[in-house]
């Protein structure tokens, strides 16, 4: 008959730092609103610059321009309901938008 051992797995869990990306400053911004996309992505470049972060993770120039064209597709994600399945943070969220205000409304 076999011998089992006793064996001990320890398991040490590093706390990994948390990564300001432009989609949680966006989910942050967003529910305080703005009048329009092109503001809320100059608030959000803004942001960013005054924490110090000028790239992103690929290493590319954070421009106001590129970050309208994210919020564009965050807003559709939101809209479409995409990852709702999966509990995804953009299924979390309603968007309130017309001609005066762009804003985030947390379900």
């Amino acid at each position: 008959m076999a011998k089992k051992k006793d064996s001990k797995i320890e398991k040490t869990v590093e706390k990994k730092e948390k990564v300001i990306t432009i989609a949680s400053v966006f989910q942050v911004l967003g529910q305080q609103g703005a009048k329009s996309r092109t503001e809320l992505a100059q608030k959000i470049v803004d942001n960013l610059a005054n924490k110090g972060i000028t790239t992103n993770v690929k290493g590319k120039e954070i421009k106001k321009e590129r970050v309208a064209q994210q919020i564009c597709a965050m807003i559709r994600d939101i809209k479409n309901e995409r990852g709702k399945d999966k509990n995804s943070w953009w299924s979390q969220f309603t968007v309130e938008e017309d001609k005066e205000h762009v804003k985030l409304i947390k379900k």
